[in-house]
């Protein structure tokens, strides 16, 4: 939804939702800045910051903005990271991918979940991310979408 930043009937909605005390959450690859100067209505929101990681395919410079973690960390009511983490790359280079993106904002909550779009993936994933998140300190978040409805769009 960040992409109807500047958007004014966007922005007077969220007014709307923060002055009757409804919580708003974005969740955002944290690629796009937000402007807090302009629009204070943002600071009023929680950030959860979803960086892709190497396994998306995506570059690393296409994914990891650090003045756009510092900037949501800094102004936001509350933020943290959430990262997808599949079992065969925790190992190979994740977990040291993941440690170098929250030094840019180390006070950060850290919540991992496991990658799959179907319950079969999720399952095939979820034993090695728990074991994962208790080793590092992290926080697990599963899929229960996914585990209730499946591949299933629209249910």
């Amino acid at each position: 939804m960040l992409i109807y930043a500047d958007n004014p009937v966007f922005v007077d909605f969220l007014k709307y939702l923060v002055e009757n005390h409804h919580r708003v959450t974005f969740e955002t690859n944290g690629a796009a800045p937000v402007d807090f100067v302009k629009y204070p209505v943002f600071a009023e929101c929680i950030y959860a910051l979803s960086v892709k990681l190497s396994n998306s395919g995506e570059p690393y410079e296409k994914r990891v903005k650090p003045e756009v973690f510092a900037n949501i960390a800094a102004n936001a009511k509350e933020s943290f990271f959430k990262f997808t983490v599949d079992a065969e790359h925790i190992d190979s280079g994740l977990e040291k991918e993941i440690e170098k993106i929250i030094k840019y904002v180390p006070s950060e909550a850290v919540y991992c979940m496991p990658l799959g779009g179907t319950k079969a993936e999720v399952e095939a994933n979820t034993e090695a991310v728990i074991e994962f998140c208790k080793r590092k300190g992290y926080i697990y978040s599963d899929r229960l979408h996914i585990r209730i409805w499946d591949a299933n769009k629209g249910v």
